[in-house]
């Protein structure tokens, strides 16, 4: 593991008029590295992680990536630069096949989407993560541990080098927790990638 971290916050300060959501926090993850935000509900951890990926604006601090100071205006940014969130709020749309949901916004084709293409780059990701997932049905017919890591691999479209996780567990079954920790150590030893887990709660 690299001493240079990959994400690091001095100072991160973010206020909503009078009221201070996140304190003056320093912060740093380093690639293949999972590290743990835990805190109660209200606590400022999904703030901190929405100024991580540009949808607030910092008010006090600074924020390196990979080394360079940087300050992204919006999640397109973040994105680009290398970092994508999966927020605990689904955001799938049922009607659709999970290959279709990975590539929401970002369809290959020219003029016109290209189906095959787009499952195509689903597989592509799927196989990368070693997942067995179906992508050919609506994915109101998957589970939600299922749902979960349909969102994790549109996430991973755009090739990121930090994930942050908005209490992905939240919604699942007891049966459903254990498999989907294992799932993440595993992309976290076989990818070169940081993960950022946020969670209200220590998991075992």
């Amino acid at each position: 593991m690299s001493n240079e971290a990959i994400l690091r916050f001095n100072g991160a300060t973010k206020r909503f008029g009078s009221f201070v959501a996140v304190d003056h926090v320093d912060f740093e993850v380093h690639n293949k590295e999972i590290v743990a935000i835990i805190g109660e509900n209200g606590a400022g951890k999904s703030t901190f992680c929405k100024m991580l990926t540009g949808v607030y604006p910092i008010d006090d601090g600074e924020m390196y990536f990979e080394g360079k100071k940087v300050a992204y205006k919006n999640t397109t940014e973040s994105m680009r630069a290398g970092i994508s969130m999966v927020y605990q709020e689904r955001n799938l749309v049922g009607m659709l096949t999970g290959a279709q949901n990975i590539c929401l916004g970002n369809e290959p084709g020219k003029g016109f989407i290209s189906e095959r293409e787009s499952f195509e780059k689903a597989m592509a990701i799927r196989d990368r993560l070693h997942l067995t997932i179906p992508l050919d049905v609506p994915v109101s017919e998957l589970g939600a541990g299922e749902q979960q890591l349909i969102e994790i691999m549109r996430a991973f479209y755009t090739n990121p080098k930090v994930l942050i996780l908005d209490e992905p567990t939240a919604s699942l079954g007891e049966g459903e927790i254990e498999p989907f920790l294992d799932f993440v150590k595993t992309i976290r030893n076989s990818m070169d990638i940081a993960v950022i887990f946020i969670s209200h709660k220590i998991e075992e």
